[in-house]
């Protein structure tokens, strides 16, 4: 590997490189790390007393458990994005009907805005310096005390923007009504004031932003008759499976929740940028960070009644893993 700088060039051996690249999975490993333990932390307020929480690999476990480990951990994901995008507005009704769609169609979601800036009007308004200048003039013996001020004359230029959005749910490439489905639309405007008269923002900008993400995965692995719980397995007698992460059906649940997982960053980004675009300090909290509570699975060994069992009937002794 080279880096080129001006004339000169600095070339990185293989080993260096090696060693790069050893030092920064060490700091993403001590970071993951750094999360479980909080989860962990989390996870004990939740136990029984009597109970403690392992990591897999200070316990004891099977092959096969590694699966339903796979298997649970994606029921999760799948479980709370059905329930975010439920208070976004996909309700069970909705939610049936786009499962209904993706039987035999591809399903997205978008995230579509609109901005427009018009010119509102002209101000002009006097300013007063509050430093004021004292002068003392003397005439005939009889001293006479002047004060001066300045005073600035200030013309504004008042704007007015507007920001249309919707959220919508569509099938195939949504260009008939009856194939998509609205769940929040809005649209709200703001004053913003220049003291030039240049647009601060694009007269028209259609759209804004556009943002899709295809949610077919989480519509065909959801039970239609009861929408709130997942139905995701793998698929452990195919050839292509080589592992628990080496698979078909946990590479298609990758692919489904990096897309997802673009859709909500751009879509944040932009309302983020858009809070701060009137120059008032927003009050806003797009942050999942203080709200976000962490989720793990669990084997618990023999039969409880805290916790379901998922070793497919193998027996396990010590601590819940």
């Amino acid at each position: 590997a080279a880096a080129i700088s001006g004339s000169q060039r600095l070339y990185l051996s293989p080993y260096l490189l090696e060693v790069f690249l050893a030092m920064t999975l060490a700091l993403q490993t001590t970071q993951f790390e750094a999360k479980l333990k909080k989860a962990m932390e989390q996870v004990k307020l939740i136990l029984d007393s009597e109970k403690c929480a392992q990591l897999p690999s200070a316990e004891h476990h099977s092959y096969d458990d590694k699966f339903s480990l796979v298997e649970r951990f994606t029921h999760l994901t799948l479980a709370s994005q059905v329930n975010s995008l439920g208070f976004l507005g996909l309700d069970k009704e909705k939610l049936r009907q786009a499962k209904t769609w993706a039987e035999t169609s591809q399903v997205s979601i978008r995230f579509r805005a609109e901005e427009r800036c018009s010119f509102l009007r002209e101000e002009t308004r006097q300013v007063e310096d509050p430093t004021k200048h004292v002068s003392e003039i003397s005439m005939g013996g009889v001293s006479l005390g002047l004060t001066s001020k300045t005073v600035t004359k200030v013309t504004e230029f008042f704007w007015k923007f507007e920001v249309a959005y919707q959220l919508e749910v569509f099938r195939g490439v949504g260009s008939e009504s009856s194939d998509r489905m609205v769940l929040q639309s809005n649209n709200c405007n703001t004053e913003l004031k220049t003291t030039s008269k240049v647009t601060p923002q694009p007269e028209v900008k259609v759209p804004s932003t556009l943002q899709e993400a295809n949610i077919t995965f989480l519509l065909r692995h959801t039970d239609l008759g009861d929408l709130s719980t997942p139905v995701f397995k793998v698929d452990r007698v195919s050839k292509t499976t080589k592992t628990p992460r080496r698979n078909a059906e946990v590479d298609a649940a990758m692919a489904y929740v990096g897309g997802l997982g673009r859709f909500m960053r751009n879509t944040v980004r932009y309302l983020n940028d858009l809070a701060a675009r009137d120059g008032e300090p927003s009050t806003a909290n797009l942050s999942t960070e203080a709200v976000l509570v962490p989720a793990l699975p669990l084997f618990v060994s023999g039969t409880s009644t805290s916790a379901p069992a998922v070793t497919d009937g193998t027996e396990e002794s010590g601590c819940p893993v």
